[in-house]
């Protein structure tokens, strides 16, 4: 249990692949992970912008951030 406890408090690192739309991506996701990247700079943030749906498991992406009506998994 110890062993457990211990993990909670290891800061984030790593690779962290991020995807979102354009605007949104640029207005509201982009700041959010500045501040990320600050408080942990051992985790390397990798940020994208697409309009385009994506494959998470196929391109390497951890999390696709998406704003709309019609957001549907890639077939």
């Amino acid at each position: 249990m110890m062993d457990e406890l211990s993990d909670v408090r290891q800061v984030p690192q790593g690779t962290l692949r991020i995807i979102s739309s354009f605007g949104f991506g640029r207005r509201v996701v982009a700041p959010a992970l500045s501040e990320l990247a600050r408080r942990y700079p051992q985790l390397e943030i990798r940020f994208d912008v697409a309009d385009r749906l994506v494959d998470l498991a196929n391109e390497g992406v951890d999390l696709d951030i998406r704003v709309g009506d019609d957001i549907r998994a890639p077939i």
